[in-house]
């Protein structure tokens, strides 16, 4: 009767220890999915965001064409 009661708190205490283990590697997945997600957000930010830069510089290398040419002039 008494190593009944021992086998059963010993299973439920390994039953408790196995749910945390199991809670702690579910948020651990959780947390790479989410921190691979934003990586995978700050990528695509930068790549739509060379497109932008690049026509941002050719607009500002025609004003310095422009200002060349009055710098000449004088």
């Amino acid at each position: 009767m008494v190593v009944g009661i021992i086998i059963g708190v010993f299973v439920f205490i390994l039953l408790i220890i196995f749910i945390a283990i199991y809670n702690s590697l579910v948020s651990l997945r959780n947390q790479v999915k989410n921190t691979r997600g934003q990586i995978d957000t700050k990528l695509e930010r930068r790549y739509d965001f060379i497109p932008m830069l690049s026509s941002s510089i050719k607009r500002t290398m025609g004003h310095w064409r422009i200002f060349n040419v009055f710098a000449k002039k004088k």
